[in-house]
C-alpha cells in the first residue's frame, strides 16, 4: 500500500502546493517508506509515498502519468485482476511501461472514464487528475479496506489516505471536534462514514466514487450486492464457495515482495493459510499472538503452520511491554479507534516486521465473520421488526458488551445522534443490498456488521496498525465475488441459535479436516484486555477537549469509573488522548 494526497482547486488556479504536500507525505512516510513524489499538473497536484510491492522498479513510482501527461494518478492498494484487465483493455498509446496495476487503472480510466472503477477487483483508494477536462476522480474500494479522507480549504479540495496528514498539511485549519463523529465514536467505537471526529474532514464512504468538476461534485456508489440468488444448497453450494475462496486467495498472494500471514489457529486464517500454501514460498512467516489459558491459540496455530509449511512466529504476550505496546498503538491511530484488540494487531505486525524485515504484505482472515454469520450468536442475536427497529436493536446491543451499561452509553450520546445514525445506516443498507426487503433479520444483522463493524473497526485497525509497521494488510475474504455469493445466497442457517458459519465450516473441512474446521471462535480481545488491565491499568477521568463538549458528566463517569469494563474505558481514553494530541492547543 501507499499514502496518497491530492489537491484540486475548484477555481482552476493551482496554488503553490509543494509545501503542503511535502508535510502530508512526511506524516505518511510509514505508509510508503520506499519512495515519495510530487506532481504539479494543470488541474491540481498529487503526492504519493510508495511501499513497493508490485513491480518495485522506479519506473512504477508515483504519482504516475499517462503517455502525454494529461492524466496523473496517486494510488493506494492492489488490483488483483490486473492481468485480466490488461488483456481486455489492450496496451495504451506507447505500450505498457510497467508491470504495475497503477498503470492499468490509469489506462482503464483513459479508455472508460470513471466506469473503470466498476471493473476493479481488489483493495484501493486513489485520485486521478484529468487535465483534458480539468476534473478529479476519487474512489474507494467496496468494503473500505483502504482509507480516503476529504476536506476543503477555501476552494481547494483535499484528498488523502490519512486524516492526520491533512492536519499536518494545513496546520491550524482544522481544530474543532465534530460532535456527531464524537458521539458515534463513543457509541460504536468509531465514526460512521462519511463522518470523522474532526469538523471539516470527512471520509469517502466504502464503495463510492466522486468526480469533482469545478464547483460541482458528483458522488455515487460503484458497487452493490447482486440480487439474491436462487436456492441451491448441498454439495453444489460448497463447491461454488470453495472455488470462490481459492480464486480470492490466489489473487491476494500476488506480490513481488515477500508475504507473511497472521495465523490465529482458527477457521478463517486457517483457510487462508491452507489455500495460500502452494502459492507462497516454503517457510513463509506466520505470526500468532499467544496467550496462556483456554483462550490461547498458540499451539493450534503452530500445528497449522507446520502442516502447511509456514515458519511460525509465536508472540508470547507475557514477554511484551504493555506500556510500550499501548503507546505504539496510540501512535499508529490516524483517527481515534476504540477497537479493544488494536494492541494485538500492533503486536503481531511489529513482531512480523522485526523478525522478517523484507516482508511487506500480510494476509489476514478478516471479513469472514461478517458475511458468514459469525457474529450472530457471539454477543447478541438478530431482532424482529422494521428495519429501523432492527438497526436500533443493533446499536443498543453493540454499544456495550455489558447490557447494564448500554443505557448510560445511549444517554451520553443522545437521541438525536442515534436517530441520525439509524437513518444513515438504513440508507446505506438499502443502497448496498437491493434485495433488502426480502432479507431475514439474521441476514440484516450480517449486513449491519458488514457496513459498520467491518470498515469502522476491523479494516481500520488492520490498516492503521500494519501501515505503522510498513505492512500492507490484505483481506482475501473481501473478494467482491465471494461477498456477493455469501450475502445473497439462500441462508438456511438464518434462524437464531444455528451453528455459526455452518457452510464455511463444511467447505473448509476439505482443506483443514473436520477437527480444525470445527474449532470455536475465540475472542482475541478478551485475554488481551485482561493482560493490559493487569499489567498497565488505565485510571483517571477524562478531561480537556472531551469533557468540554457538553457531555453528561454522570454518563461519562459511568463509562470510565470503577466497575466499567476495559471496552468502555479504552474507547473513552483513546478518544481523549487523540483529541489532546492532535486538536488541543
Amino acid at each position: 500500500m501507499c499514502g496518497i494526497t491530492a489537491l484540486y482547486p475548484r477555481s482552476g488556479a493551482v496554488p503553490p502546493s509543494a509545501p503542503a504536500i511535502s508535510a502530508m507525505l512526511e506524516t505518511m512516510r510509514r505508509r510508503g517508506p520506499d519512495h515519495s513524489g510530487i506532481a504539479i499538473a494543470a488541474s491540481g497536484a498529487l503526492g504519493a509515498a510508495r511501499l513497493r510491492i508490485r513491480d518495485p522498479a522506479a519506473t512504477a513510482d508515483q504519482p504516475f502519468a499517462n503517455h502525454d501527461a494529461t492524466l496523473r494518478i496517486a494510488f493506494n492498494g492492489e488490483i488483483f485482476n490486473n492481468d485480466a484487465l490488461r488483456k481486455r483493455l489492450g496496451p495504451p498509446p506507447g505500450g505498457w511501461r510497467t508491470g504495475c496495476d497503477v498503470e492499468t487503472v490509469l489506462s482503464g480510466y483513459e479508455a472508460l472514464g470513471p466506469a473503470i472503477v466498476e471493473e476493479l477487483e481488489g483493495q484501493f483508494a486513489f485520485a486521478i487528475l484529468d487535465d483534458r477536462n480539468r476534473t478529479m476522480l476519487v474512489a474507494r474500494d467496496p468494503f473500505g479496506i483502504c482509507p480516503l479522507f476529504l476536506a476543503e480549504v477555501g476552494d481547494l479540495v483535499v484528498a488523502s489516505s490519512s486524516l492526520r496528514a491533512i492536519l499536518a498539511g494545513f496546520p491550524g485549519r482544522f481544530r474543532r471536534p465534530d460532535p456527531l463523529g464524537i458521539a458515534e465514536t463513543l457509541l460504536l467505537r468509531f465514526p460512521l462514514a462519511p463522518n470523522t471526529v474532526v469538523a471539516g474532514i470527512r471520509q469517502l464512504p466504502p464503495g463510492e466514487l466522486a468526480v469533482f468538476d469545478g464547483e460541482r461534485e458528483h458522488r455515487r456508489r460503484h458497487w452493490s450486492l447482486p440480487q439474491p440468488a436462487a436456492p441451491t444448497g448441498g454439495q453444489d453450494e460448497e463447491d461454488r464457495l470453495a472455488e470462490l475462496l481459492e480464486h480470492a486467495v490466489a489473487g491476494n498472494c500476488l506480490s513481488d515482495a515477500p508475504v507473511g500471514l497472521f495465523l490465529s489457529g482458527g477457521l478463517d486464517s486457517g483457510i487462508v493459510a491452507a489455500l495460500a500454501a502452494s502459492r507462497l514460498a516454503s517457510g513463509t512467516p506466520a505470526a500468532t499472538l499467544a496467550f496462556a489459558g483456554p483462550d490461547g491459540e498458540g499451539e493450534a496455530a503452530r500445528a497449522l503452520a507446520a502442516r502447511f509449511g509456514y515458519r511460525s512466529h509465536l508472540v508470547d504476550v507475557e514477554t511484551l511491554d504493555p506500556h510500550a505496546l499501548v503507546a505504539d498503538t496510540l501512535d499508529a491511530m490516524d483517527m481515534p479507534l476504540g477497537a479493544r484488540d488494536a494492541p494485538a494487531v500492533m503486536a503481531m505486525a511489529r513482531a512480523l516486521r522485526e523478525a522478517e524485515p523484507a516482508v511487506k504484505v500480510v494476509l489476514t482472515g478478516t471479513g469472514s465473520d461478517e458475511q458468514f454469520g459469525g457474529y450472530r450468536n457471539t454477543y447478541f442475536g438478530p431482532a424482529e421488526g422494521s428495519l429501523e427497529q432492527q438497526i436500533s436493536h443493533f446499536m443498543a446491543c453493540y454499544s456495550a458488551i455489558d447490557p447494564s451499561r448500554r443505557a448510560s452509553v445511549l444517554a451520553l450520546v443522545g437521541p438525536d445522534a442515534v436517530a441520525d445514525m439509524t437513518a444513515r445506516l438504513a440508507a446505506t443498507l438499502a443502497a448496498m443490498a437491493p434485495g433488502l426487503a426480502s432479507t431475514t433479520p439474521a441476514r440484516v444483522l450480517d449486513l449491519l456488521y458488514m457496513t459498520t463493524h467491518l470498515p469502522g473497526w476491523e479494516l481500520a485497525t488492520a490498516d492503521m496498525m500494519c501501515m505503522h509497521c510498513s505492512l500492507e494488510a490484505r483481506v482475501p475474504f473481501l473478494d467482491r465475488h465471494l461477498v456477493g455469493f455469501s450475502l445473497t445466497r439462500a441462508d438456511p442457517d438464518a434462524r437464531n441459535g444455528a451453528p455459526d458459519k455452518a457452510l464455511l465450516r463444511r467447505t473448509a473441512a476439505r482443506w483443514l479436516g473436520a477437527k480444525a474446521s470445527a474449532r470455536p471462535k475465540l475472542p482475541l480481545s478478551r485475554p488481551l484486555a485482561a493482560w493490559i488491565e493487569r499489567a498497565a491499568p488505565w485510571q483517571g477521568q477524562p478531561a480537556g477537549p472531551l469533557a468540554d463538549l457538553g457531555l453528561d458528566p454522570c454518563a461519562l463517569a459511568q463509562m470510565t469509573g470503577p466497575g466499567a469494563s476495559f471496552d468502555l474505558r479504552w474507547r473513552v481514553q483513546v478518544l481523549q488522548r487523540w483529541l489532546d494530541r492532535h486538536l488541543a492547543g
